[in-house]
């Protein structure tokens, strides 16, 4: 029985410990975001297209902000455009159509 007891003092006694002084675990980033430039940690689910890495939040057209998560997008100078964005200024050519981007992987680091 006194071992018993000795266990349940020690069980107590750790969780206040772990109450008052909760461990810190970190991980260090390991990419920088494409668009706002901070870093992605590997808790945090990010979005993977034109060769970079986006925050789930930070990947959205340059002109209207819509998130473009699992939508079509053009490439337009580095940054993701929404296909309305892009066709109603009248930027959209047969050439440009080489440009056209899907976005076929959402990755969590």
């Amino acid at each position: 029985m006194r071992e018993v007891e000795e266990l349940e003092r020690m069980t107590k006694d750790f969780i206040r410990d772990m109450d008052t002084n909760a461990p810190v675990i970190t991980s260090p980033p390991t990419e920088m975001c494409g668009k706002c430039g901070e870093a992605l940690s590997r808790t945090q689910p990010a979005v993977r297209a034109m060769e970079k890495l986006f925050h789930s939040d930070c990947f959205c057209c340059l002109s209207c902000q819509r998130p473009l998560q699992g939508m079509q997008f053009y490439d337009r100078d580095g940054a993701p455009q929404c296909d309305d964005c892009y066709t109603v200024r009248g930027q959209c050519t047969l050439q440009d159509h080489s440009k056209r981007h899907i976005l076929f992987q959402i990755q969590t680091f």
